[in-house]
């Protein structure tokens, strides 16, 4: 019997629920039938959160939707904005022939129900408030509830055709890849905010959703032979690569405009040419330092380096960042952003220098805020410090929570005193959003202002540390190292031991914390000629790294 239509109020709802089936108990399926639901329940569950896995699993019919529905026209009416739900009745009632059908070749797992009712009541209620995104979904709906086969045509065809099947199965895969793609949109906290923006994105895949429901459609209205279902198969293959390639070169299009914006310098390059220097053997206790330890962990929101000049800092710094690519490249689920400044290179020695390079390095880690960035500054021209500092704090807040965000800015006492402010503020604002998982490392010499302000208000917290006393063995064994080929090339060891020692000693000790001065020292002494001028260039050892 069909169910009969009333117009006002609740009862639009009621007219609909009229017979409604409960999840058919299944009995056993074809091997490629099966493959195909286990496939798609795979994928599916792979993109979903334990919260979302955890409410679908206990809605597994489609009375619970149908009960959802009623809750929003109640809601509806009372703020004078009532929708006609009878548009997505189609939809429903396809699917409900659709689930008694698949009893005939399904798994006899409840997932099969749970995942198709269960995430059509989710995006329902979560777009319920939001007259757009709720007459968006419910004309897809409707789109797709026209396409739908007609299933009640076929139940005895089920049970013997295995082609038709597995084409079933396959629709069973476009459902959810529709709910995927728009519970993907749902997610985030200001979906409202881009709704118009993501749904247009969005739009170009569900045409082709409903193309491949079309061919289904016809498939199994023909009986379609074996070739013709793997045609449609490849077809849909190809529909859905030549997407993804559309995409794909829209995305570097995107990125490609950015960074001719936004891309000055190379941290990566600068990160690679300070581990150039890195003396083998040395820098790597750094990384086992508690301090340190513990902000890798993601125990600490923030923590500063010091150093006197010439002390090491950048290369320290450079170690932290390769440890920090190497632990996203192992898990997949952190982003590392670094800049390092440089007062003497004007593409490094700027606050707006710093955002464009960590604002650009974020879009290259997560695709995701491609297009929002990409609308912001390219096609509305936000390009200013400020804008781009603003744009910058956004995707950080309303990224993915769940994401850390490492970032690390060396060298900040390079810039002038209004820039490291400003560079202070931006940086420094995330970390303190509820919940949020940025943490900060800034490495710098002393006195810095604005740092001090920045300390954590707990007692006693341990939030920096100064790198001299730290690298005292480092320095030591660079220089015994380096000095290997002066006391080889002059004999000394043989010749004059007590000036290979005083050698060794007295650069350990001239060198106070400073890996620079020890470098340049030695780079002099390599220069000298005769034994003569060692023992006069020993004697005359600067105190200071500038007097080097």
């Amino acid at each position: 019997m069909t169910p009969r239509t009333v117009r006002t109020g609740d009862s639009d709802v009621d007219a609909l629920t009229s017979g409604i089936n409960t999840q058919p108990s299944s009995p056993p399926t074809t091997t490629a039938a099966t493959k195909g639901f286990l496939t798609a329940i795979a994928k599916f569950k792979g993109n979903l959160t334990d919260k979302e896995k955890a409410e679908f699993d206990n809605i597994t019919t489609e009375k619970h939707v149908w009960d959802s529905l009623k809750q929003i026209q109640s809601k509806q009416a009372t703020k004078n904005r009532m929708l006609n739900m009878n548009r997505i009745k189609q939809f429903i009632e396809g699917l409900s022939r659709y689930m008694r059908l698949v009893s005939c070749i399904a798994l006899g797992s409840h997932d099969i129900g749970a995942f198709i009712w269960g995430p059509l009541r989710r995006l329902l209620e979560k777009a319920s408030d939001f007259a757009d995104g709720f007459i968006a979904i419910m004309r897809s709906l409707e789109q797709i509830g026209e396409h739908l086969p007609r299933f009640e045509k076929y139940s005895e065809l089920f049970k013997y055709d295995e082609r038709i099947q597995e084409v079933i199965s396959w629709l069973y895969g476009d459902i959810l890849e529709f709910y995927l793609g728009v519970l993907e949109i749902l997610r985030n906290k200001l979906w409202k905010v881009f709704f118009r923006m993501q749904w247009e994105t969005f739009d170009a895949r569900l045409n082709i959703l409903i193309g491949n429901m079309k061919a289904r459609r016809k498939l199994i209205d023909s009986e379609a032979q074996a070739a013709e279902i793997e045609a449609a198969q490849k077809h849909r293959s190809e529909e859905e690569r030549r997407q993804r390639e559309i995409e794909k070169d829209n995305e570097l299009r995107q990125l490609a405009e950015l960074g001719r914006l936004l891309y000055s310098s190379s941290s990566s390059d600068d990160k690679a040419g300070l581990l150039e220097k890195v003396c083998p053997g040395t820098g790597e206790w750094i990384l086992t330092h508690d301090l340190v330890r513990r902000w890798l962990n993601g125990d600490m929101a923030l923590i500063w380096i010091t150093g006197k000049p010439g002390s090491g800092k950048s290369v320290i710094s450079s170690i932290i960042a390769n440890e920090l690519e190497m632990n996203v490249k192992s898990s997949g689920n952190s982003v590392a952003l670094y800049f390092f400044c440089r007062g003497t290179d004007g593409r490094k020695s700027s606050s707006l220098s710093a955002v464009q390079s960590l604002l650009y390095q974020y879009v290259e880690a997560v695709p995701s805020a491609l297009p929002y960035v990409y609308d912001e500054v390219i096609m509305r021209r936000k390009v200013s410090q400020r804008s781009l500092a603003t744009l910058f704090e956004s995707i950080l807040t309303m990224g993915d929570p769940d994401l850390p965000v490492f970032l690390l800015i060396d060298g900040l006492d390079e810039l002038p005193i209004e820039d490291i402010r400003f560079l202070l503020k931006t940086t420094l604002h995330v970390t303190g959003v509820a919940t949020s998982r940025k943490r900060v490392l800034v490495s710098s010499r002393r006195n810095v202002p604005g740092m001090e302000k920045a300390k954590p208000r707990t007692k006693k917290s341990i939030w920096a540390m100064e790198i001299e006393g730290h690298n005292d063995n480092d320095i030591e064994f660079y220089i015994r190292s380096e000095l290997e080929e002066i006391i080889e090339d002059h004999d000394l060891t043989i010749r004059h031991p007590e000036l290979a020692k005083r050698m060794v000693s007295t650069l350990i000790k001239g060198a106070d914390g400073m890996f620079l001065w020890a470098h340049l020292v030695i780079d002099g002494l390599l220069k000298r000629r005769t034994v003569a001028e060692l023992e006069q260039t020993l004697t005359k050892l600067p105190k200071e790294l500038m007097d080097v």
